[in-house]
């Protein structure tokens, strides 16, 4: 039990301070559609596809802000009313993008417009992302999701000997200032257990999702592209609307996302690549892609997506919590709190390692069992609680209505009972 207990202390050490800087910024993109909304002075509205304009009115709206540039891409946003149109610089290699008002072309905002709050949240998710380093950034916050995986399983393994003759979520009053700060944290640890490995699990999934994408598209897409290899592009591309409508017909009852123009950097030369989705909150987010010739408008192919990329996509909304609406990312934040609660807490256990601390009572507090339990007693409560977490993270993805609040309610029950613990624990004291 000692390797393990070093190799918890170790791994949680060494990490501490990334997961915590990545625990604090997560905690505003949370909200990060309200406070977009909230900078903007805009309400959220809901919104309305069949009234939405046609993606080569929109691209043209785009383009009359930065004439000349070409069209990159278009992604159609379901939630909100908005289209958003990237563009590319023939010449100097810029990256303008445009975000439009879905049912009127107006222009909401451009990359070189954004207000000082938004510019705030781009630099916090881009902190959160890579550490402004890219891939690399990206690789070695990977990594310290690795540690803080391991530091999670380590955890779980010796909390049953050190939970042997103590309650669960039992704080006890009468002790050195290090038991309580280690009953709290063995308590927060356990109610935030399972949520944080859902979220480091599909963190650390994100931080390979550039050289997976990257894997496919050299892999899987470009084998799709040998017959074109010795022609030319061709010069005249079919309106956006005809591979739009194309794509529909090849994925019927699925709704398009996203589409990228010809281009020899992402997708193909000859192609519109267009990426369908469904409507459910899994669905959504698992993007299909259909190659469009772009000279004549027919369905060339459909990529088969492998089942990395997939997970990949199931990874979103389960890190995000962006799926079950605003209860949910409420819930997403109580916990991300209580994850800053066990890393802070389990620091500064290591900090009062050496310091002396007062003799302890031998009194036992009304929480406190006083025989031995069995591996049952110890865990039938963190297993109830674990439970309770995957399913409120998994039954949002299923739908709205009743899935969601089956959701608020299973993740609400854990939190009450920490709650409920923490205050009983206090009124013994």
């Amino acid at each position: 039990m000692r390797y393990w207990y070093s190799i918890h202390k170790w791994s949680s050490l060494i990490c501490a301070l990334v997961m915590l800087m990545l625990c604090i910024t997560g905690l505003p993109l949370i909200f990060h559609d309200e406070l977009e909304d909230a900078l903007y002075g805009r309400p959220h509205l809901a919104a309305q596809p069949s009234l939405y304009k046609d993606p080569d009115t929109l691209v043209a709206a785009a383009a009359a802000k930065y004439p000349a540039y070409k069209p990159l891409w278009v992604g159609i946003d379901y939630e909100k009313p908005e289209v958003f149109v990237g563009l590319a610089s023939p010449s100097n290699g810029e990256n303008p993008w445009v975000t439009l008002n879905a049912y009127s072309g107006e222009v909401i905002t451009t990359s070189e417009t954004e207000s000082p709050g938004k510019t705030a949240l781009t630099w916090l998710f881009r902190l959160h992302a890579d550490l402004f380093a890219g891939l690399p950034g990206q690789l070695f916050l990977g990594f310290m999701g690795l540690l803080f995986l391991l530091a999670l399983v380590s955890g779980s393994i010796i909390y049953k000997p050190l939970m042997r003759f103590t309650a669960f979520g039992a704080i006890r009053a009468e002790g050195s200032p290090r038991q309580k700060y280690a009953d709290l944290h063995k308590l927060l640890s356990m109610v935030a257990l399972v949520w944080a490995v859902v979220m480091t699990g599909t963190g650390v999934l994100h931080t390979l999702a550039s050289p997976l994408y990257t894997h496919w598209q050299t892999t899987s897409i470009q084998a799709l592209l040998t017959p074109y290899q010795n022609q030319q592009p061709t010069s005249h591309f079919i309106p956006a609307q005809q591979a739009v409508a194309a794509a529909r017909e090849a994925f019927p009852g699925q709704r398009v996302a996203f589409l990228y123009f010809p281009n020899d950097q992402w997708g193909s030369p000859y192609h519109y690549m267009v990426f369908a989705t469904g409507s459910t909150a899994v669905t959504a987010h698992w993007y299909t892609p259909a190659l469009i010739d772009a000279a004549t408008g027919q369905l060339t192919a459909v990529a088969a997506v492998p089942w990395y990329i997939r997970l990949l996509q199931l990874a979103h909304p389960l890190h995000f919590g962006n799926y079950g609406g605003l209860p949910l990312k409420i819930l997403w934040a109580l916990l991300d709190i209580i994850t800053i609660g066990v890393i802070v807490s389990g620091v500064y256990l290591w900090i009062l390692r050496k310091r002396p601390q007062p003799a302890t009572g031998s009194g036992l507090t009304a929480t406190e069992a006083p025989q031995p339990q069995s591996t049952w007693q110890i865990w039938k409560l963190p297993l109830l609680i674990g439970s309770l977490t995957l399913l409120g993270c998994g039954s949002a993805l299923f739908g709205a209505g009743i899935w969601r609040g089956l959701s608020w309610l299973s993740l609400s029950l854990p939190l009450l009972t920490a709650i409920k613990l923490w205050m009983h624990s206090r009124q013994n004291r």
